[in-house]
């Protein structure tokens, strides 16, 4: 599972576009100041990484489908330059087209298993 006991913090009309000759999705959500302290909360490395959790979400290198939860989406791009080194960023989106929320975000340093949904070509 991912994140804390109870607590899911939803972020609020996130458009998903999808192109209709690739393919590719394009999430735009609003990260609000509480949910962003929500991700530092639990990994303060990602404290002076707002833009980039954006620029994740809008040009991954990525997408993956979880194994253990199929409505979870794991958007991932490398990143040359982290706080960590040389690590890709993970931003982890859960819902439906119509309910979508960012889970959290972080650095790692693989790519987890699972259905590949799109990959930057």
């Amino acid at each position: 599972t991912y994140g804390k006991g109870e607590d899911i913090f939803v972020i609020e009309n996130v458009p998903a576009e999808v192109c209709v000759k690739c393919g590719e999705k394009t999430y735009s959500p609003e990260v609000t100041d509480e949910r962003f302290e929500h991700i530092i909360s639990d990994h303060p490395e990602m404290s002076d990484q707002i833009d980039n959790i954006k620029y994740t979400l809008e040009n991954p290198d990525t997408v993956v489908r979880s194994r253990a939860d199929s409505k979870a989406e794991l958007f991932y791009r490398y990143y040359s330059g982290t706080p960590v080194g040389v690590k890709y960023m993970c931003v982890i989106l859960k819902g439906t087209s119509d309910d979508l929320f960012i889970l959290t975000a972080y650095f790692t340093d693989t790519i987890k298993k699972g259905e590949t949904l799109w990959i930057r070509k």
